[in-house]
């Protein structure tokens, strides 16, 4: 009995040592606006998306229906950023942390493979907007990794911007918006290019 109290009681006190509320919001806010940043960046052009997730199922040899490839895109922009939003907003501080936890889960082994095998030649985490190696993606999806774990732990003791009552009706807002950018994207254009060449710009010279 004195064993187990004294080994609760050495927890509580490295717990109390590694929390910190300010560490907390820091990773709020990195963690969370680089998920908002991936979510969007996808979101104003899922033809893009489309694009790169194609490509992968091309070097694994699966034949996906362009129907389901689209759905993938829109769903893993909207994921990142409705789940980054919430994060960085504190709302939802237990289920945030998870979904993002979850998907890194995923994301984690399947950037290693990437990194290790090359299939494609970069991961489209932020689109056409930045274009970092595969390496350098697996090597951020570490540091994201880590920084999850902490706040699975302690990201409940630090308070949000908003109270539980609304939380429902600030992740509707979000998730309205970016299904919005997602539609105007996929049936007008994107609405912020990222590509380097203008519409209309001549690739060959004469």
């Amino acid at each position: 009995m004195q064993s187990s109290e004294s080994s609760s009681s050495l927890r509580e006190r490295i717990s109390k040592r590694l929390y910190h509320p300010a560490a907390v919001i820091v990773l709020r806010i990195i963690i969370g606006g680089l998920f908002i940043f991936s979510g969007f960046v996808k979101a104003v052009d899922p033809w893009g998306s489309c694009i790169k997730i194609g490509e992968y199922f091309t070097a694994w040899g699966i034949d996906m229906p362009q129907p389901l490839v689209t759905c993938c895109s829109f769903l893993l922009a909207g994921y990142e950023f409705v789940w980054g939003a919430m994060l960085l907003l504190g709302c939802y501080k237990r289920c945030s942390v998870w979904c993002l936890t979850l998907m890194m889960a995923f994301m984690l082994p399947l950037t290693l493979y990437i990194a290790v095998a090359d299939p494609v030649d970069d991961c489209g985490c932020f689109g056409d907007y930045l274009v970092i190696s595969n390496t350098a993606t697996f090597v951020k999806n570490i540091f994201i990794t880590l920084g999850l774990i902490y706040l699975l732990l302690f990201n409940r003791r630090c308070g949000g911007l908003f109270v539980p009552y609304v939380q429902w009706v600030i992740g509707g807002i979000v998730t309205l918006y970016i299904l919005i950018i997602e539609l105007v994207g996929f049936n007008v254009q994107p609405l912020i290019d990222f590509r380097r060449f203008a519409p209309g710009e001549k690739l060959v010279s004469t």
